[in-house]
C-alpha cells in the first residue's frame, strides 16, 4: 500500500489538489476561467507598470517599496477588472453555471490550476535555494517531489526564456 509511505508534504499536495478541484467543481468552468483570467491580467498589468516606472526612474528601486507598489497596482487592477468583467459577463455566467458539464470542466480546470500553483510554488523554492541539493529533508523524502521538481525546473526555464 503505497499511500502509507506518503510524507506530510505529499498529503499537503494531495489536499491542495483536492481543494482546488472541489472549488472548481463548485464554481464551474466559466467562473473559474474568469477568475484565472482576472488574476493573470492583474499580475501582468502590475509587472508591466512596475517595469515602466523603473525604466523611467519614477519610483525608488528599493525592494520593499517595489513590493508595496506592486501590491497596490495589483489590487487596483484586480478590482477594476473584476468589476468590468462581471458587469459584462455576469448574466451569461449565471445562465451557463447551472449545468453539469460546466461543473465537470470546472473540476478539471480547478485541478490544473492547483497543479500549476504547486509548480509555481516549487519553482519559487528552487529559486530561493539556488540548487536542489540544499532542499530540506522533508521535501527530498516526498514521493511527489521529484516529478514536480522536474516540471518546476521546466517552468522556470520557460518563464526565463519568456522574459
Amino acid at each position: 500500500m503505497e499511500f502509507l509511505n506518503f510524507h506530510l508534504i505529499d498529503w499537503i499536495i494531495l489536499i491542495l489538489l483536492l481543494i482546488t478541484s472541489l472549488i472548481g467543481f463548485n464554481n464551474g468552468f466559466i467562473k473559474e476561467f474568469l477568475n484565472f483570467f482576472i488574476w493573470t491580467l492583474s499580475i501582468l498589468f502590475s509587472f508591466l507598470i512596475i517595469n515602466k516606472l523603473l525604466i523611467f526612474n519614477l519610483i525608488n528601486p528599493n525592494v520593499i517599496f517595489l513590493m508595496i507598489t506592486f501590491f497596490i497596482l495589483f489590487l487596483l487592477s484586480f478590482i477594476i477588472l473584476k468589476l468590468i468583467i462581471y458587469y459584462f459577463v455576469g448574466d451569461l455566467k449565471n445562465l451557463i453555471n447551472r449545468n453539469y458539464v460546466n461543473n465537470i470542466f470546472g473540476l478539471i480546470f480547478g485541478f490544473v490550476k492547483g497543479f500549476f500553483f504547486i509548480l509555481l510554488s516549487i519553482s519559487g523554492i528552487i529559486y530561493l535555494f539556488y540548487t536542489t541539493k540544499d532542499f530540506p529533508l522533508f521535501l527530498k523524502n516526498s514521493l511527489f517531489f521529484e516529478p514536480i521538481k522536474t516540471y518546476s525546473i521546466k517552468v522556470i526555464e520557460k518563464i526565463v526564456n519568456f522574459i
